[in-house]
């Protein structure tokens, strides 16, 4: 789920699925849309697995979260990232993620919701993948879906954020003495 654009890596991801499913146990949904979403139909094609690829270009959040439930797992090949909204939105449904260690994810991604690997490595990636293909069903969606609630639950981010509040209004009180 992301913008098409390098800095998302689906160049990547696209390769690393045809490495990882070179017959047809698999199929790859990429929501969003951008500009290099015709040099990815070519990539899919070029490698053969067009077939089992579906851009489904840009979803409103209702259409996110039904292709997330409707998903066995989240894959995010981002070559950077601060944060990573998908993986959260796709944690809160349960899902166990493969993710790149681009930054946001590195603090996101635990052993028991998912997979990390370098960014930019499609043999990593692709190996992830698979993995996670075979071990998709030892992940308990009830346990992410819990966990990602209680780092990143509505009610955990607004004490933070009022946390952070007092602290600057406590502090910017103090230098006006």
């Amino acid at each position: 789920v992301g913008f098409l654009r390098p800095v998302k890596g689906f160049d990547r991801l696209i390769d690393a699925f045809a490495l990882a499913f070179p017959d047809y146990s698999a199929r790859l949904v990429i929501a969003g849309d951008g500009p290099l979403r015709q040099a990815l139909e070519a990539r899919a094609l070029a490698l053969g697995v067009d077939d089992r690829l579906e851009l489904a270009g840009m979803l409103s959040r209702s259409e996110v979260r039904d292709l997330l439930r409707a998903s066995h797992a989240l894959a995010l090949s981002s070559r950077r990232e601060t944060f990573g909204v998908a993986l959260i939105e796709a944690m809160a449904c349960g899902l166990p993620v493969v993710a790149t260690r681009c930054g946001g994810p590195d603090d996101i991604v635990e052993p028991m919701s998912g997979l990390l690997v370098p960014p930019d490595d499609t043999p990593a990636l692709a190996g992830a993948l698979a993995r996670m293909r075979q071990s998709v069903s030892d992940y308990d969606a009830g346990a992410i879906r819990r966990r990602c609630l209680e780092r990143f639950g509505e009610e955990v981010i607004a004490a933070r954020y009022g946390e952070v509040y007092r602290e600057v209004a406590a502090d910017h009180a103090a230098r006006r003495r």
